[in-house]
Formats: structure tokens, C-alpha cells, sequence
């Protein structure tokens, strides 16, 4: 189990250590997007940060409770520690501190172990919520962008002049007017990165 939370704890490490680094080699770019739309992306990155201070931290709480347990098992007494995930496990065992051999019937460890299981897919789907959030904070503000690069265009069509002699320079003109709303719109859409 140690070698299983170690090996989760690195793979994250690693995962974020790539990310930094794709950050730092294209930050330039990255900097450029995210000043289009700055509250959306400061947003968006906060909730990143938290979901992944969070995610580490769930991840973390489960060497001492693990520890807890082994050091229970080997020794069947405790050492002051209070699990909160293994809380059941501790109530259970916690009658039967010094016995050799504490007897849990089947359908109570069942019960205990299933208690255990929806604690851990709380804290998954907890991960899941913060995709989630993620995912909708990108496209609100990509939808955001989009509804101000519609209203510019529609700014640019109405103050469009038919009444002028040469249509050359009107459809030059247009095409300048429209040149800057269409460039931002690939930009708007950077929160759905």
C-alpha cells in the first residue's frame, strides 16, 4: 500500500512537473490568452490550484491512516492515533485492543469496508466536481467571449455607410472593421483550454 500511495503521489508530481514546464516553455503565449479574458482565467486557475492542493492532500491522509492500521494489526494496540477515514475500522477494533485475535464477523466487516468505499469515491467524485467545474468555468467564458465578439460585429454592421459612392472602400473598410473582432474570437475562446 505504501508503494501504491508513493507511486500515486509521483505520478501526480510528475503529471504537474510536465504541466509546469509546457507552462514555462510556451509562456509568451500563454500570457497572451490569458490577459483575453483575465477574471474568467483567474478563476479558472484558482479553481485548478485548489482542486490540486485538495487532491494531494486526500491522497496524503491516507499514509497515516494506513499506518494506523498496520501498526494496530501487528501490535493490537493504539497509539494515541484517530483515523478519520478508517473511523469505522477504529470503533470496530477498538473493543478488541490487546486480544490476539479480535473476531469480526463478515457481514460486519462488509458493512465496514463498504463505509470505506463510498468515503473514498467521495473524495473521487470530489476530483470529478472539480473537472467539472473546470470544464463549465471554460465554457462560460468562452460563451462570454463569444457574445462580445457578436456584439462588436454587430457594431461594426451598423455603423456600415451604403451610402457611399465607392463600394471598393466600403468593403475595405468593412473588411478592417471586422478584422479586429474575428482575431479576438480565436482569442476569447482560450477558456475552454
Amino acid at each position: 500500500m505504501k508503494k501504491i500511495l508513493e507511486s500515486s503521489l509521483f505520478k501526480m508530481t510528475a503529471f504537474l512537473g510536465i504541466m509546469f514546464l509546457i507552462v514555462l516553455i510556451f509562456s509568451k503565449k500563454l500570457l497572451y490568452i490569458l490577459n483575453a479574458n483575465p477574471s474568467f482565467n483567474f478563476l479558472i486557475i484558482c479553481v485548478f490550484v485548489i482542486g490540486v492542493i485538495r487532491l494531494f492532500s486526500h491522497v496524503r491522509r491516507l499514509a497515516p491512516e494506513k499506518k494506523w492500521l498496520e501498526k494496530f494489526i501487528s501490535s493490537r494496540k493504539n497509539n494515541g492515533f484517530r483515523p478519520t477515514l478508517l473511523a469505522p475500522v477504529f470503533e470496530m477494533l477498538k473493543g478488541h485492543e490487546g486480544k490476539s485475535k479480535p473476531y469480526i464477523a463478515s457481514t460486519t466487516l462488509q458493512s465496514m469496508l463498504d463505509i470505506i468505499d463510498s468515503r473514498l469515491c467521495d473524495d473521487k467524485n470530489m476530483a470529478k466536481y472539480f473537472v467539472n467545474v473546470l470544464i463549465f468555468l471554460g465554457l462560460l467564458g468562452t460563451f462570454f467571449g463569444l457574445m462580445q465578439t457578436i456584439q462588436s460585429i454587430s457594431g461594426v454592421i451598423n455603423n456600415l455607410s451604403i451610402n457611399v459612392a465607392d463600394f471598393s472602400l466600403m468593403f475595405e473598410t468593412l473588411k478592417n472593421d471586422l478584422a479586429s473582432p474575428l482575431g479576438g474570437m480565436a482569442q476569447k475562446k482560450n477558456c475552454l483550454l
